[in-house]
């Protein structure tokens, strides 16, 4: 998503970014500051969502119908509606 996109939902673009927040978290990265880094990068109200959203606490599969399965290549994550 560029982040001079005229029209974006925030709730899918938060949605999209909750498996990316669970596995970073799991890897014990410093999940605000990669969202940061991000938001950085990406720009405008974009940027400004991903930081906020990489500050959460409350992030988990299951807060945003996520399941985590055990793959034969590691862990991937099924939205499950």
């Amino acid at each position: 998503m560029r982040a001079e996109a005229p029209n974006f939902d925030y709730c899918d673009l938060m949605v999209g970014l909750a498996p990316l927040h669970d596995c970073a978290r799991r890897l014990g990265v410093d999940v605000a500051a990669l969202f940061a880094e991000a938001a950085y990068v990406v720009g405008g109200e974009v940027g400004d969502v991903a930081r906020g959203f990489g500050r959460r606490t409350d992030v988990t599969p299951e807060a945003f119908l996520y399941r985590v399965m055990d793959e034969p290549d590691g862990p991937a994550y099924r939205w499950v509606k």
